[in-house]
Order: structure tokens, then sequence, then C-alpha cells
């Protein structure tokens, strides 16, 4: 599967549509844009031999995850 997410095609809130795209890639995670009206990224995602790789270039990004307890393995 090969797929690339640009912010330039996003419509509205783009701080919501990149963290559903972050969300739906790697985990539920809330972010912060430091200029969300001009933020920009591109994320290239490939299945190469059954490994996931994406590659990211974007502006600056604050990623965290609040009062979520992930399960003991």
């Amino acid at each position: 599967m090969n797929a690339v997410y640009c912010s330039r095609w996003f419509d509205g809130d783009k701080r919501r549509a990149w963290e559903a795209v972050i969300s739906q890639l790697y985990a539920s995670l809330d972010m912060q844009l430091r200029r969300p009206p001009e933020f920009e990224g591109v994320i290239t995602q490939c299945l190469l031999d059954g490994l996931d790789l994406t590659h990211v270039i974007a502006d600056y990004e604050i990623a965290s995850r609040s009062g979520i307890t992930l399960p003991e393995t």
C-alpha cells in the first residue's frame, strides 16, 4: 500500500485534519501546531517486504498523549 497525505489538501481545521492522519497512521494523539493556518506537512507511507515505512516532512508540531493509560503486557 502506498499513500500520501498532504496538509495542502485539507479544508477547514488543519490541526484536526493532521491529528486525524497521525491517529490513523500511528496512535491517537493530541497535536499542537505552531501556526495552524500556515501549517504544512506531508507524510508518505509505503509497504516494503512486510515493513510499513513512513517519511514525514512537517512544520513544527508537538504530539502528546494525555489521560490514556496503556495496558501492561
